[in-house]
């Protein structure tokens, strides 16, 4: 059952990461403020990698006395490397703070450059009280190694492609941070929608049937 589990939660992940929304950004300090003004959407199930790494590992509580197992949690991880989105044609703000200010707005491009976007998905397999085997979502980690942004339309194009870098490393953050908490309530549909056909005693081949079809008409 755990193999099978396994086999369905990547289906179900492209499924459900066609566009996944990142709240407006900004960054204010003392110097400069930068703001994305509207909502942004990452689109990942169209560029992930063709190979994505699934691993399993058991913990296993061993009673030495009578050599029987206690307790034993099965973990699963999914790890997908090398994710380059790119976020086209949104609409900013920008303003230079102290003696000499400055204030512009237009719109520009984002991408994930260099080793791109890293993602870790973490599952546990556990017993519920009624002893069926059921996946529960844990943890999410998100890694962006590089971040560009190139200024396209604005009054000070060349100035601003200079000054952006200076502060991409926040909204770097700003981004992972928010892709981790979709993707922590995505696990939690993937979870969700897996155990109420493992309780509903869908068969596995009928069930990845219909995942493998959903997929497929994205």
């Amino acid at each position: 059952m755990v193999s099978h589990i396994r086999s369905l939660i990547l289906p179900f992940l492209i499924q459900r990461i066609k566009e996944v929304p990142v709240p407006k950004i900004q960054v204010d300090d003392k110097d400069y403020e930068f703001l994305i003004i509207e909502d942004l959407f990452v689109s990942i199930a169209s560029i992930i990698p063709d190979h994505v790494k699934i691993h399993t590992h058991n913990d296993i509580d061993i009673n030495v006395r009578d050599l029987k197992a206690q307790t034993a949690n099965t973990h699963i991880d999914v790890v997908i490397e090398g994710v380059k989105p790119a976020i086209k044609d949104f609409y900013f703000a920008f303003k230079r703070k102290g003696v000499v200010q400055l204030q512009d707005e237009g719109r520009a491009d984002l991408f994930v450059t260099g080793a791109g976007m890293s993602i870790k998905m973490e599952f546990n397999v556990e017993l519920d009280q009624d002893q069926h085997i059921l996946l529960a979502s844990k943890n999410v980690y998100i890694k962006v190694d590089d971040l560009k942004i190139d200024i396209k339309d604005a009054n000070h194009k060349i100035l601003l492609n200079m000054l952006t870098s200076m502060f991409s490393g926040r909204i770097e953050r700003q981004m992972e941070k928010a892709l981790e908490q979709r993707l922590k309530e995505l696990g939690n549909e993937i979870a969700t929608a897996i155990n109420e056909q493992i309780l509903n005693k869908i068969p596995i081949s009928e069930l990845k049937n219909k995942v493998q079809e959903s997929v497929t008409t994205m």
